[in-house]
């Protein structure tokens, strides 16, 4: 996470960041040209060659006391433009920045919910092993007055692959055979629909 190659080598601007790099100086991240414009350092000025793209986000460092919690809010925008011309994948890029700008503009106006939201609940949602391959246990904490609630998993496209009634009196076993190794989310609701918690959970093969 500190921009360097497979060899300890850091990043340096431009080109393929480092036989062709431009720059001199270390640089933390390639790519930061805008390809709708044709400015900065963009992967079709290095002549890459359009192909799948896998991205990892990371954050930090950070100190946590004992005790201690921070909360991340992170959103992942997609978009899909329509347009011709001799690169029509500008027209993705175009929508995606846009999008972002809205998303940005109505959480910073509070138009979006965010986990605060769920943290005011008072309860709480917790998965072991995570990553779990096979089964894993959910232990839940609920609000006074609530008893019981429902568990809900989906898969990266939203599908509910598991739903399964928990109760806060006791763990509950959460049968994960026969899901592909991935991400998953599980949100904990009250019986009114409302949701209480989330955790992300990693099923291994």
């Amino acid at each position: 996470m500190r921009g360097r190659i497979t060899t300890g080598q850091y990043l340096r601007y431009g080109g393929d960041g480092v036989s062709t790099a431009t720059g001199t100086q270390p640089y933390p991240w390639m790519f930061d040209g805008n390809p709708v414009t044709n400015t900065g350092w963009t992967e079709a000025g290095a002549g890459n060659v359009a192909a799948d793209r896998r991205g990892l986000l990371s954050a930090g460092p950070y100190s946590l006391p004992v005790g201690g919690s921070r909360l991340f809010e992170v959103a992942y925008v997609f978009a899909q433009g329509a347009g011709g011309g001799p690169s029509p994948q500008l027209a993705s890029v175009g929508a995606l920045q846009q999008a972002a700008s809205e998303v940005l503009t109505r959480y910073q106006s509070g138009a979006l919910g965010t986990p605060r939201a769920l943290a005011a609940t008072g309860a709480t949602l917790a998965i072991a092993p995570n990553p779990a391959s096979g089964s894993a246990v959910v232990y839940t904490s609920l609000p006074a007055g609530i008893r019981t609630a429902t568990l809900s998993l989906r898969d990266g496209l939203g599908r509910v692959v598991r739903t399964l009634p928990v109760d806060a009196a006791a763990p509950t076993p959460l049968d994960l055979r026969g899901l592909a190794a991935g991400l998953y989310h599980a949100t904990l609701s009250g019986p009114d629909g409302r949701a209480l918690a989330a955790q992300r959970v990693v099923v291994r093969e």
